[in-house]
């Protein structure tokens, strides 16, 4: 049944914080959180998936998140990247125990990586923030491949992603459309 967990993370149908979870306590015994990783729960996900008998969702909102922008997770540095970047490849390597979620998966984690990148873009990050996740798209496409689930504008953004000119020029339409 844990498999049930992996493929819901894999189709964005569960989404990775305990906090929106119940466990039993039991299902915590001998696990460690990565010591000053900020992306932490997915860690727990594949570290523990095989061990859960029983699970069960709920489609109801119960709980109201507020988002605010000096949040850790809205952070754009280059430790928020290299983290991330981190566990990406953390959730590539545990794929391998699943050969039918192989895609599903790496796409997520391409999809994931295309959003970090907009962000960065969008964000003024240092371009060598962006090449470093530019240089994780481009392995990551050519250990796994892409799907044609991708949107036109994704593919055209895994091409271009260590283009300056590509670039500079979602950064002036970024800065255009904030001005109107």
């Amino acid at each position: 049944m844990g498999g049930g967990i992996i493929r819901r993370f894999s189709t964005g149908k569960l989404q990775t914080s305990l906090w929106s979870k119940i466990f039993k306590r039991t299902l915590f015994d001998g696990f460690l959180f990565p010591i000053g990783k900020i992306y932490e729960e997915p860690y727990f996900y594949f570290e523990k998936y095989h061990k859960v008998a029983k699970i069960g969702f709920i489609d109801t909102q119960l709980y109201y998140y507020r988002t605010t922008p000096n949040s850790i997770m809205r952070g754009l540095s280059n430790r928020h990247i290299k983290d991330n970047i981190f566990l990406q490849r953390y959730i590539l390597k545990q794929i391998e125990k699943h050969n039918d979620l192989r895609t599903e998966i790496s796409n997520k984690v391409i999809l994931s990586m295309i959003n970090l990148w907009q962000r960065c873009v969008y964000g003024n990050a240092p371009l060598s923030d962006l090449y470093l996740i530019s240089d994780f798209l481009t392995e990551t496409k050519s250990n796994f491949g892409i799907s044609n689930t991708l949107s036109k504008k994704n593919r055209l953004i895994l091409r271009q992603s260590h283009n300056r000119i590509f670039i500079y020029i979602l950064r002036l339409y970024n800065t255009l459309k904030l001005i109107k």
